[in-house]
């Protein structure tokens, strides 16, 4: 299967739990949203469409500070985060 075959299943997969009552989003590489579900959009206090090709950086920059650095290690690692966490302040 290529790359663009399976970031397409993942997207497809996570709009099906577009109303589920947690936050869901998908990020590309380079941690640019590629999906989001309407209710972490309405967490960080921005509209799904905004936040579609940004960086965590430019929606929630307090958060990114502490996510970002989480995530970078998931891609060199492969290893996922358990139990992770954030605190800050969103537009919310």
């Amino acid at each position: 299967m290529s790359r663009k075959t399976l970031e397409e299943e993942a997207e497809e997969t996570l709009r099906r739990f577009a109303d589920a009552p947690i936050g869901l989003c998908y990020l590309d590489r380079d941690l640019r949203y590629r999906y989001i579900n309407k209710w972490l959009a309405d967490v960080n206090g921005v509209s799904p469409e905004l936040h579609l090709g940004k960086t965590i950086h430019e929606i929630i920059k307090d958060v990114a500070d502490q996510v970002v650095p989480q995530l970078r290690r998931v891609l060199e690692t492969g290893e996922p985060i358990i139990d992770g966490e954030a605190e800050a302040a969103t537009q919310a």
